[in-house]
């Protein structure tokens, strides 16, 4: 983004007033600017913004994925429904079986 004229006005101003007010920080802002601009000459690889977006959107999209399939997962689990071979109704078609207690209490005859 290509910032007006008005904006560049503004700008040059603010430099000149930084270079008449602080000259020795304007020096040290000059000599960053020109060994980062040396550097990015000579690497080729000068910062692309459309790249940094990218970036953040595949890193939001793989966030958003994640969070997706662990909130499918635990609903899932939550509204699975019980297995089909719970003992808590009754058989079909078969004869009741006996309880516990009624195995273990031995059937008492009458004297004969």
């Amino acid at each position: 983004m290509n910032p007006s004229m008005d904006d560049r006005h503004i700008l040059a101003e603010m430099e000149r007033r930084l270079s008449r007010d602080d000259p020795e920080l304007a020096t040290l802002l000059q000599t960053l600017n020109r060994q980062f601009t040396d550097s990015q000459d000579d690497t080729g690889s000068g910062h692309d913004d459309s790249g940094a977006r990218f970036d953040w959107r595949w890193k939001a999209g793989i966030a958003l994925a994640i969070v997706a399939m662990t909130g499918l997962l635990l609903a899932a689990l939550v509204t699975a429904s019980p297995p089909a071979d719970d003992n808590h109704g009754p058989l079909s078609g078969h004869a009741a079986a006996a309880s516990v207690a009624d195995q273990a209490t031995p059937l008492t005859h009458p004297p004969v």
